[in-house]
């Protein structure tokens, strides 16, 4: 991955520091909570120096993974996002120009095949990391470069429907939530046993 895409691993903290610059950070769990880093997550605040600016600034199909605990969750960055910093305990692969694409490079990272690759570099007992140059040599198979533009827009197709189906089952779950709340707190009006009558001959079908 070292010769398709430059691959670093962030230093900038959550902290606010008087006197540093006004920053929006991509962290952990946006990454782990999302496949895709867009305007609309609601980021946390921070500060960063002027030097973290300039490096860790992200950019239109950066490619964002997490290096511990986690490890190789991997989310791509749609649009330039004002401010947005990239943050502590996350690497960033910015693809080399005409050489990878950023949405191709962001699925092949989350191909099992890559996927076992990362999880045998793994270092540590208690918190478990990757090294800089461990994740450096990451071998991953790489098509010419319109015909990876081409793949991606394929898988960003699916994980697009992928999404929605999450969000509509997370949204169905609430419903459900909501509704055993009532009906344990406020019974059913006018309750009647209902018995389920199933025949034996559907059973013995089986």
């Amino acid at each position: 991955m070292g010769d398709i895409a430059n691959v670093e691993f962030s230093s900038v903290d959550k902290k606010a520091v008087d006197g540093e610059i006004p920053v929006v950070l991509c962290n952990y769990h946006d990454v782990v909570g999302n496949h895709r880093i867009r305007s609309s997550i609601d980021f946390m605040t921070a500060t960063a120096t002027a030097m973290e600016v300039d490096k860790w600034t992200l950019q239109q199909y950066d490619v964002i993974f997490t290096k511990d605990a986690e490890i190789g969750k991997v989310s791509l960055v749609e649009e330039n996002i004002p401010n947005l910093v990239c943050g502590y305990h996350l690497g960033r692969a910015r693809p080399k120009q005409d050489i990878a694409f950023g949405p191709f490079l962001a699925e092949a990272l989350k191909t099992l095949v890559t996927q076992r690759q990362i999880a045998r570099l793994q270092t540590g007992l208690t918190i478990s990391g990757i090294r800089l140059g461990d994740m450096r040599s990451i071998q991953l198979l790489l098509p010419p470069f319109e015909e990876q533009k081409y793949i991606a827009s394929i898988l960003g197709g699916v994980d697009e429907v992928i999404e929605s189906i999450r969000k509509y089952s997370d949204q169905i779950e609430q419903l459900r939530d909501a509704l055993l709340h009532e009906l344990l707190n406020r019974g059913v009006p006018d309750y009647v046993e209902a018995r389920i009558e199933v025949p034996m001959s559907s059973i013995s079908n089986l």
